[in-house]
């Protein structure tokens, strides 16, 4: 990628004012959660909930292209890879 594509990527459009944006973290903020627990909060009157939290983790990691879902993607079957 060429350095000024990425330059352009990132700049902000004219109609933002930055003089204005801070940069500190608002006292009594509360930190977002993890996807884990909001995937075990989504599921918390199912029974066995446990379910939930495993099948979001395998499908979003066979959706999103990493190593890892790659990964879950393929196979080997004697010897040979599918």
């Amino acid at each position: 990628v060429k350095r000024s594509a990425a330059e352009a990527f990132f700049e902000l459009p004219s109609y933002v004012n930055v003089s204005q944006a801070t940069t500190t973290i608002t006292p009594g903020r509360q930190k977002l959660p993890d996807v884990a627990s909001m995937v075990r909060h989504m599921s918390h009157d199912l029974s066995g909930n446990e379910w939930m939290e495993l099948a979001y983790s395998l499908l979003s990691q066979v959706t999103h292209t990493t190593p890892l879902g790659l990964l879950h993607s393929v196979r080997f079957e004697r010897g040979q890879l599918k």
